[in-house]
């Protein structure tokens, strides 16, 4: 997945190294508390973290609407990068399904966590965009990351 004119890229650094970010992204209990943008919440149903594992989960916005979400890993390695098929809709498919990347690069002792989605087209990156606001709500997951380690951190989780 290189720099492709399709692909929407959001990069945050995290005060924790690759491994206990890992922790918490594998770990499908920890959604609720970081996965989405502020005001939603994300309720993992399945989480097969291998290639061809589903991950499947409904993230609730506001408490107003839901969306199901199903995601089919096509590479996982620890604690480097996740990659995976993004669909959506009733039967987990639409017509802008994209792939999605998860990658951990570690800075000393803190991690450079970047998120990038490709899309087909640059219509297909524009729209979604657009309709899901994804580059604040890519900022606003890797904040609410970034302060869930904080959290677990200081508990001792």
């Amino acid at each position: 997945m290189s720099d492709d004119p399709a692909a929407i890229t959001v990069s945050r650094v995290l005060d924790a190294p690759p491994e206990r970010v890992w922790q918490v992204i594998a770990d499908s209990r920890s959604a609720p508390h970081w996965w989405g943008p502020r005001g939603c919440i994300a309720t993992v149903q399945k989480m097969d973290l291998r290639p061809g594992g589903e991950w499947i989960y409904r993230m609730n916005v506001y408490g107003l609407t839901s969306f199901h979400n199903r995601s089919v890993f096509t590479e996982v390695v620890e604690p480097e990068r996740i990659v995976y098929i993004n669909g959506s809709g009733k039967d987990g498919h639409s017509a802008t399904d994209f792939e999605s990347a998860l990658i951990l690069e570690p800075d000393g002792d803190r991690t450079n966590v970047t998120f990038r989605l490709v899309f087909a087209t640059t219509f297909f990156r524009d729209q979604f965009a657009r309709k899901y606001s994804a580059v604040e709500g890519g900022k606003q997951t890797l904040d609410r990351l970034a302060a869930y380690l904080a959290e677990t951190a200081a508990s001792g989780r």
